[in-house]
């Protein structure tokens, strides 16, 4: 739940009061308000979220600035419309009207700025997904088959056929994020390795190494 008082400075209804030469207190109810309270705030989404697209629920407590504040000052629920593939720290406004003495409607402008919660698999850079896949030592020898469950709820089979070294990745085409401009096209899904180096080879895994690597020698 966010309270706007941190983020916004409001204006102040008194500032319309004048004196009357007969010394006589009025308030100026047709005088201009001025511009909007803007108020800018976090907005935190799950890739899961800004994939599939979504509406996201805002709760909003403001503090009290006015008398119509104070006498209803309830807890406010903003639906933020979130488009498949929205960019990283992108921005999105909502305005928002409440009545206020002296005039019609206080208008007030949330400008959110979004940012990816962490993901358990994989992490954005634009339109492409990246994942870290570790493997053993014979893996990365004798190949590897990895599943990957995506976040449009499909089991991908990707076998790793080739040696896999430090710098080595591997490429699944249109497996990415949506654009948001055109949700047809989608970036790609970036496979890294994370090679764990055993303390020890146990004698039977060597025997099974170097066979693999002989078998590669006469393939070659």
């Amino acid at each position: 739940m966010y309270n706007c008082r941190e983020y916004c400075t409001l204006n102040n209804p008194i500032t319309n009061l004048f004196i009357k030469s007969n010394g006589s207190v009025v308030i100026d109810l047709k005088k201009d308000k001025g511009g909007p309270d803007i108020v800018k705030l976090r907005l935190q989404l799950t890739l899961n979220e800004i994939f599939n697209g979504s509406i996201k629920l805002v709760e909003l407590k403001r503090n009290p600035s006015t008398l119509c504040d104070s006498i209803s000052n309830k807890l406010q629920v903003l639906k933020i419309n979130i488009p498949r593939g929205f960019p990283t720290g992108g921005t999105i406004k909502s305005e928002v009207s409440r009545p206020d003495i002296g005039y019609n409607n206080v208008k007030t402008v949330y400008i959110f700025t979004t940012e990816d919660l962490p993901h358990k698999v994989f992490k954005r850079d634009n339109m492409n997904l990246i994942m870290v896949q570790k493997v053993l030592l014979k893996q990365l020898l004798l190949g590897i088959r990895i599943v990957i469950n995506t976040l449009d709820h499909k089991v991908l089979r990707v076998n790793i056929t080739e040696v896999i070294t430090q710098d080595y990745v591997k490429v699944i085409h249109n497996e990415g994020m949506p654009d948001m401009n055109d949700p047809s096209k989608r970036g790609d899904l970036i496979i890294q390795f994370d090679i764990i180096y055993p303390l020890y080879l146990p004698i039977s895994d060597n025997t099974l190494i170097c066979e693999s690597l002989n078998d590669k020698k006469i393939n070659t």
